[in-house]
Formats: C-alpha cells, sequence, structure tokens
C-alpha cells in the first residue's frame, strides 16, 4: 500500500552504516520534530504579545499583535534611542518552521540517493561527500541568517518593538503611526533550538568527515555486511 511504503521510505536505509543513519535518518527526525515544536507554538500558541493603549479595542489590540508578527518587529539595545539607523530588524521568526521543514528534507534526500547507489560508481564516495555539501550548505545558511556570528540572544531578543499605522476612517488623509512593544515569546525556543542545531551539525560533520577519512584509508574495514568498521579496529 503506498502509505506503508511512504513510511517505510523515512526508516533508516538498508545497508547503511552509523554515518547513512546518522544523516539521513536521525537528523531528518530530529529537524522534523523541531519543525513541529516550532510550528505549534507559532501557530497554535501565542508567539508574540503586545503592549497596547488601554483605549483601544479588543480589535485593534489584536490586529496589532497579528500585524507585527506578519510585517516583523525592530530592536534596538537599551541605552540606545529608537532611530532609524540603530534598529536591528528581526524578521526572520516566521520562516524558523519553514527553515527546519527545508533542512529536515535536504537530510532526507541524500537518502534516495543511497537506496539507488548501485548505478553510481564509487556510491558510497558520492554519498558521502553528498552529506558532506549538505551540512556545509546548511551551516552557510544558518550563517546568513546570523550574520556570520554565533547564535546569541542579540540574535532572538525577546522584547522588541514594532510601528503599527491606523486608519479611523478610510478617507484620513493621514495614519496614526505607534510604537508597541512586544514580547516576541518564540524567540526563547528559537534561540535554544538554533544554539543545539549549530552543535548538532558540526559534530555531524565531524564524525562524517572522521568515518570517510577512516573508510578511504582501512577499505578493507568495511567488508560486505559489516557496518561498524571500529569493531575491527580494537
Amino acid at each position: 500500500m503506498i502509505p506503508s511504503e511512504i513510511l517505510k521510505s523515512f526508516t533508516k536505509v538498508e545497508d547503511g552504516d552509523f554515518v547513512d543513519h546518522l544523516n539521513c535518518y536521525y537528523t531528518t527526525w530530529l529537524l522534523a520534530f523541531m519543525c513541529i515544536l516550532t510550528s505549534s507554538k507559532q501557530y497554535f500558541g501565542s508567539p508574540i504579545q503586545c503592549m497596547v493603549p488601554a483605549h483601544w479595542r479588543s480589535d485593534w489590540a489584536q490586529y496589532a499583535r497579528e500585524f507585527c508578527f506578519a510585517a516583523s518587529t525592530f530592536h534596538v539595545q537599551v541605552e540606545q534611542n529608537s532611530d532609524a539607523d540603530k534598529q536591528q530588524h528581526i524578521g526572520y521568526y516566521q520562516w524558523v518552521p519553514l527553515l527546519f521543514a527545508f533542512e529536515s528534507l535536504s537530510f532526507y534526500v541524500p537518502s534516495l540517493l543511497f537506496r539507488t547507489r548501485d548505478n553510481i560508481k564509487h556510491s558510497r564516495t558520492v554519498v558521502r561527500c553528498v552529506y558532506l555539501l549538505n551540512i556545509v550548505v546548511q551551516l552557510v545558511i544558518m550563517s546568513l541568517i546570523m550574520r556570520f556570528q554565533w547564535p546569541t540572544e542579540n540574535h532572538f531578543p525577546l522584547t522588541t518593538l514594532c510601528h503599527v499605522s491606523r486608519r479611523q476612517h478610510a478617507h484620513d488623509a493621514y495614519a496614526t503611526i505607534d510604537v508597541m512593544q512586544c514580547v516576541l515569546a518564540i524567540n526563547v525556543v528559537n534561540h535554544k533550538l538554533f544554539v543545539f542545531l549549530w552543535i548538532w551539525l558540526l559534530t555531524v560533520f565531524a564524525i562524517t568527515t572522521t568515518w570517510t577519512i577512516f573508510r578511504a584509508l582501512r577499505p578493507q574495514s568495511f567488508k560486505a555486511g559489516q557496518s561498524n568498521p571500529l569493531s575491527e579496529s580494537a
């Protein structure tokens, strides 16, 4: 049946070793879990809360929260003012679940290559290179988001600001612009997940590189049906 075949495709690859399972199975499911976690908090919880004037109606308050979350917010240091040149715009948090979904798919795709490796010369070497290239691409993407810096709390501020424009009537010539102070509760989760993912990807890259070099130097350790070469080297 089709559902059973789909589920089977997300299981560990047959004849795969530890590196294959680490890249195509464990990392894929880890990123899928992170995607579900951030999505549930973002779309079914309260990812942002904004302080609104007491005289605002409840529908305006709801509008302000939804607008600030969709339109992105900005952050300034406590000792700074809110001048445009001092603002640090925070607009990535809406895309974090999609980023994790994309990365999960990126780690799953090499398993398709592994399952068809019989048609590729030096297939295991090719698959290992695909693993390493994929990890490098994911690290570059995260580096671009973090502006090539280690993910700190400054990249995931808990308190942000947002400009909300309002027109009381459709024919008003000018809109009233209010500055809302918001709490991005979702950034608490995002910060921890990004730090963990950085460490995880670097660890997977180191293990995959070491395993690939070991296999190139000692190919006799990878006999048919043997998935752990380290057991023979002991």
